[in-house]
């Protein structure tokens, strides 16, 4: 006998409706917390007390009349319950578009992750989409990943959806994958076709030979983690690689974050995309508009622009602001660094290690007790952290410029232990 979410999904087989999780925020409206005697640029709304202004994204209400013609909808949040049913009283006053249900945040749960194990649907005929792609790492191939709405009144971003969820319902019922109505979820030979499938078919070649690297994109980079991390395995079902060395990438993507016009390895490979034709050096937006739009973006739209890179001064007697201290006849962006490091670990004076990159690499991986004063070896979090980001840029070390290894090294000390000074 069929359980009864099967029952369900042989209804919308029947009915030629798929299933449809909508994340909220970012998603389809916008809100945030409003000052004293600020107006409304959208609709107020009241959360615990507080005035929040929230506006939909444009198109909203067409938007999912349209959906829930083919799709049974679910509303799916990280908000709490008085927030999401606020939302709700002003997109969906008459309770039509959601009949799905609606998932929001309850005490105790995670708010990093979802998961379709909380929704009554069948994942063969299950889309998702949410501006995210972190929140659904154990159901990628589902995710249909949206740009993020951030209230801008000329976002175009559900045309291009509604657009997308139509051509995916159009080919998972199209008679060259079978007879919808024929169709059964317990026939081995009467099966319908499979929804992740369907979605490969329009995005799986989208970056077809490209590797990609990157930098600030990702919080960690190591072997380990990219084969993880959720961005990684949507660009890989969409057809690229990724990988940490940027000399055998095709395309260096980067987040203009703090510090990225100084970045020795954004300069590099800016240089190089003058003379390789087989390279690029783009911004992340590159990127993200191809994984929401489906369609490979033109490298030159988004080319990191040279004359908007930080000069780099051939010498650098002290960046002590950077705790790093150099040779005056040291250039930041020698082959090779002789470095003179002062970290301060957790409950110790500061300390000093000079010599080659190679050299403080070897005693810091190796747990060389004696480089460290003895108030540091009860520090094990920030030293531990400290040994592990060494490690891990061991194979680049020759390559790496000064400020690319004071970024690396702030970037994985934990925030609430004193930084490098």
């Amino acid at each position: 006998m069929a359980t009864l979410g099967q029952a369900d999904a042989e209804n919308k087989l029947a009915h030629e409706k798929l299933y449809l999780i909508l994340d909220m925020d970012e998603t389809l409206i916008h809100s945030r917390k409003m000052k004293a005697h600020e107006t409304a640029s959208g609709t107020q709304i009241i959360v615990h007390g507080e005035r929040y202004d929230m506006v939909q994204r444009p198109g909203l209400q067409h938007f999912l009349r349209t959906v829930t013609r083919k799709y049974t909808t679910y509303l799916y949040t990280f908000g709490d319950e008085v927030y999401t049913t606020a939302v709700l009283e002003v997109i969906d006053p008459e309770s039509e578009f959601f009949k799905g249900g609606v998932c929001c945040w309850r005490q105790g749960e995670s708010r990093q992750h979802k998961s379709l194990s909380r929704v009554a649907c069948d994942k063969r005929m299950t889309l998702i989409v949410d501006d995210m792609v972190d929140n659904w790492r154990d159901d990628l191939a589902n995710l249909c990943l949206t740009r993020k709405f951030v209230g801008d009144a000329s976002d175009d971003g559900l045309q291009l959806l509604s657009s997308q969820l139509h051509d995916v319902h159009m080919k998972f019922y199209s008679p060259s994958t079978g007879k919808s109505a024929a169709c059964s979820l317990e026939d081995p030979q009467r099966q319908p076709p499979d929804v992740r499938v369907v979605l490969s078919e329009f995005r799986g070649k989208l970056l077809k030979d490209c590797q990609v690297a990157l930098t600030g994109v990702v919080s960690d980079q190591t072997e380990e983690s990219l084969a993880s991390q959720p961005l990684c395995e949507l660009i890989r079902r969409c057809g690229g690689q990724v990988t940490l060395n940027v000399d055998d990438s095709t395309h260096l993507v980067a987040r203009k974050a703090d510090g990225w016009s100084t970045s020795g390895k954004i300069r590099r490979a800016v240089q190089r995309a003058k003379t390789d034709k087989c390279f690029s050096a783009v911004w992340d937006q590159w990127l993200t508009e191809g994984l929401t739009s489906w369609k490979r973006q033109p490298e030159g739209s988004y080319a990191i622009p040279e004359a908007q890179l930080g000069r780099v001064s051939a010498a650098e007697p002290e960046v002590a602001s950077e705790c790093l201290q150099l040779s005056p006849n040291l250039s930041p962006t020698a082959p090779s660094l002789t470095l003179s490091t002062s970290v301060k670990p957790i409950g110790s004076n500061s300390m000093c290690v000079t010599g080659s990159v190679a050299e403080i690499l070897g005693a810091v991986k190796n747990n060389a007790t004696h480089t460290l004063p003895p108030a540091a070896n009860a520090a094990q979090p920030t030293r531990k952290r400290l040994r592990d980001s060494l490690v891990e840029i061991e194979s680049t070390a020759p390559r790496m410029t000064v400020r690319e290894y004071i970024a690396r090294q702030k970037a994985l000390l934990p925030t609430s232990h004193p930084q490098m000074t």
